[in-house]
């Protein structure tokens, strides 16, 4: 592993590595693996600027020292699929402006590209909105739907060759799915960190000595010090000592419950009184805590009655669209006028 040291004080050294060298789980699993080494008593990695940023024990560990041992982290070590395996997946950081920026980039750059890859390349967006429509209509009868709508636009102005007007409707739906789901996964994904997960660092009995890791570095078998008000950072069962632990966010229970050695505890819950030392059974996604933020990932797929309300209106106005669309043609004879119609309602998409 190539790094680099970049700002040193005593106790205190920050080194970076190559982004492109190894990935950011990697990048987890090495800060996991110095993490455990003596006279390390914190260490942090900034995945995006490639950074790794350790504070230690000048007595017992140099600089030097430090540097060595990111140095000889190779191939053995980074690419061992068990040591990866423990490692939690990295989260992928999403942002609205990030859609807005790398949409309006597509979207212009295929402006440079010739005619007919432009036309082949809107065609393969639309052909799927189409597909959608036509399987709605075939499946629940409805003809007049808006995905009904929205291919109809596209396809009309596609085939009239108004390729920059499909062009730019087909942009602006993309960028109003891609908005609405990025809204849900950033939303549903805070509410889990809020309630459920703590970024506090672990304490684990080594060798009959108190080492502190990074929450990431938790493994099977490891042995945990859990003291009065942090959360349990694992599923597994009480070694020893005992406490009152808040389960209120697993089980619901109002009630903190007595634990003692043989007990079972969950990741997620609270040390209200006691002092615990748990032996972990598992982490990061295997524990029951996860399966609850499984659970509230899921409950996105639900629709409040507000959202209902609002799609069902949209339904309705969808047949007079069409009907306009219709008496235009009929009136006008102009394709263009009529096909302006069906896009009438293209704000209430975004």
């Amino acid at each position: 592993m190539t790094v680099k040291i970049h700002h040193a004080l005593p106790g205190r050294l920050r080194i970076h590595y190559d982004l492109h060298e190894i990935s950011p789980r990697q990048a987890i699993l090495a800060q996991s693996l110095i993490a455990v080494q003596e006279g390390i008593s914190d260490i942090s990695v900034n995945t995006n600027l490639g950074s790794f940023l350790i504070l230690f024990d000048s007595s017992i560990i140099s600089q030097a020292q430090i540097e060595n041992l990111f140095k000889a982290l190779g191939s053995k070590y980074l690419d061992d699929e068990k040591l990866l395996e423990a490692v939690a997946q990295i989260p992928i950081t999403e942002s609205i402006m990030s859609i807005f920026v790398s949409t309006m980039i597509n979207h212009f750059a295929k402006k440079l590209l010739p005619l007919p890859l432009r036309q082949f390349l809107l065609f393969t967006n639309i052909l799927p909105r189409l597909g959608s429509a036509l399987g709605t209509c075939f499946r629940h009868g409805k003809i007049f739907s808006t995905q009904m709508l929205d291919a109809t636009a596209l396809t009309t102005a596609a085939l009239t060759g108004n390729t920059n007007t499909a062009s730019s409707i087909s942009m602006l739906l993309t960028l109003g799915e891609e908005i609405e789901e990025v809204t849900k996964r950033v939303s549903y994904g805070n509410l889990a960190h809020k309630l459920l997960i703590s970024d506090e660092p672990v304490h684990i009995l080594e060798d009959g000595e108190e080492k502190t890791i990074p929450v990431e570095a938790l493994k099977k078998d490891d042995l945990v010090i859990v003291r009065q008000g942090s959360m349990i950072p694992c599923d597994g069962s009480v070694e020893r000592g005992e406490g009152m632990v808040n389960q209120a966010s697993i089980t619901g229970e109002s009630l903190p419950v007595e634990k003692k050695a043989g007990s079972g505890v969950f990741a997620g819950t609270i040390l209200s009184e006691g002092e615990l030392v748990i032996r972990t059974r598992s982490t990061g996604r295997d524990t029951k805590v996860q399966n609850i933020i499984q659970m509230i990932d899921n409950s996105q797929n639900l629709k409040a009655n507000v959202q209902r309300r609002s799609e069902n209106l949209a339904e309705k106005i969808v047949p007079l669209n069409f009907a306009l669309a219709g008496l235009t043609w009929l009136f006008t004879r102009n394709l263009t006028k009529t096909m302006s119609t069906l896009m009438v309602d293209y704000s209430c998409a975004m």
